[in-house]
């Protein structure tokens, strides 16, 4: 966890999710910066830190990128790095390539913040609530142990044996709703929607937070309840109506079978061997971080991790 390179990368990430609030402000509102000076926007909306960054993203990945090259295999290529580099080779000659390390660095940078980060503050969102309710941790490991035998790691075909981590992952998706506002998206005509006129060309976003504490979709939708994603025989059943944190339809997350092979396969393993729990004399504050404003992260702070008996 000392790893420079790591400390780095997780710092860029941090600097980012910061200020990408501000950044997003003109994207909503993109009238604003034909009636502002150029230099109070930037100052503002923080363009130029947002262009720093990317600029510091850019040099880090393109340092991956030359090891990636200067140890490249083509019988054995290693990821999607290595297949990038080929493929960059394969069309060097083609008038019509599109293919650069500028775009590689980039595709790097979405497949992180996207496809990773989403998944890793989803799961400290976990380690937090689930410190906070032992009772809903010991249960769910009871289940984990009663499906995988000690030092068996968890397959997708176990999904359906193991309901309620199933529901915890659930509960801990629709409570957390890291996504808060979903992503944007753009009117392609004019359209009537809940007595509302919404003309061609507006740009729309969702209220997933809300929609995730509607008493109209959800029975007391403030508490913490992985029990309210099983069935009176105690099987799982997913909700569809009142619950999107991969938003909904055509333009839903690509993701999505991703994400959820990771947050099911990295949940049953680390909580197969470890406990988190609360520090002494301490608690968990699961509000969401105010500095990050489109996602809900959770805030930086302590939680005590003990190893299982007999581990």
């Amino acid at each position: 966890m000392d790893d420079p390179r790591l400390l780095e990368f997780e710092d860029l990430i941090r600097v980012f999710m910061e200020s990408i609030a501000h950044l997003a402000i003109p994207d909503i509102f993109p009238w604003i910066m034909y009636i502002l000076p150029g230099a109070l926007t930037g100052l503002i909306f923080h363009l130029d830190l947002q262009k720093k960054n990317i600029y510091k993203f850019l040099n880090y990945f393109n340092k991956e990128i030359e090891e990636h090259r200067a140890t490249l295999d083509r019988d054995c290529p290693r990821d999607l790095i290595d297949g990038y580099l080929m493929m960059m080779e394969e069309k060097a000659e083609d008038p019509d390539n599109t293919f650069s390390e500028k775009d590689l660095a980039i595709l790097i940078l979405d497949l992180f913040l996207a496809g990773s980060e989403s998944s890793t503050i989803t799961l400290t969102w976990m380690f937090y609530y689930l410190a906070t309710y032992p009772e809903v941790q010991q249960k769910m490991q009871a289940e984990i142990d009663e499906v995988l035998p000690k030092g068996t790691l968890a397959t997708l075909e176990d999904k359906l044996r193991m309901p309620y981590t199933e529901a915890v992952i659930h509960e801990i998706l629709r409570k957390s709703s890291l996504a808060a506002t979903g992503v944007q998206h753009v009117a392609t005509r004019d359209t009537q929607l809940g007595g509302y006129f919404i003309p061609k060309g507006t740009i729309v976003m969702g209220a997933q937070e809300t929609v995730h504490h509607d008493p109209r979709y959800w029975d007391r939708p403030d508490e913490f309840l992985p029990e309210r994603w099983l069935d009176q025989q105690g099987k799982f059943t997913a909700k569809k109506e009142g619950f999107l944190p991969f938003g909904v339809g055509k333009r839903s997350c690509l993701g999505e079978a991703l994400a959820r092979m990771e947050l099911f396969i990295f949940s049953t393993t680390v909580f197969q061997s470890l406990i988190f729990s609360q520090p002494p004399g301490k608690k968990i504050d699961l509000p969401y971080d105010p500095k990050v404003v489109f996602t809900h992260n959770p805030k930086i702070q302590d939680v005590l991790i003990t190893i299982r008996p007999g581990f």
